[in-house]
């Protein structure tokens, strides 16, 4: 149950919210605004989604690079020298010109599942990330 004062504070952020949207904004008024918004996080929250399903879950600064994703990656799969793509659910494949942007200049924040998918020869094993993380395992 939501007390008078949370219900007023609701429906002043959706009235801010429906005002804005009528308002007609130049490209760069939006981009502003979603700049400004986006200062509000300082973590973001990324999955890995491997194709048995699995998720690999890490928290990183917004101001971290995708290498470090990348990185954090290979740390915890099986065969860390394979090579791999992370792709966004939109399809948006991450290359290696993305490698050195943040993860706020991505639009990865605050939360994203990227999907993984090996890029070169796929390994002989039927898993993906070490025995020792699968050991971390917890049900969502």
């Amino acid at each position: 149950t939501m007390t008078p004062d949370e219900v007023k504070r609701e429906q002043q952020l959706r009235s801010e919210r429906v005002e804005n949207s009528l308002v007609l904004r130049t490209k760069a008024m939006r981009e502003k605004e979603e700049q400004r918004e986006m200062k509000k996080y300082r973590f973001a929250l990324i999955r890995v989604r491997f194709p048995d399903g699995i998720l690999l879950q890490g928290t990183f600064g917004v101001y971290e690079k995708l290498g470090d994703v990348f990185t954090f990656v290979q740390e915890h799969i099986v065969f860390p020298e394979g090579e791999f793509v992370l792709t966004t659910g939109t399809g948006l494949r991450l290359t290696e010109a993305d490698m050195a942007k943040t993860l706020l200049e991505l639009h990865l924040v605050p939360a994203s599942i990227l999907l993984f998918v090996w890029a070169g020869e796929t390994p002989p094993e039927d898993y993906y990330l070490k025995p020792e993380v699968m050991l971390q395992l917890q049900s969502l």
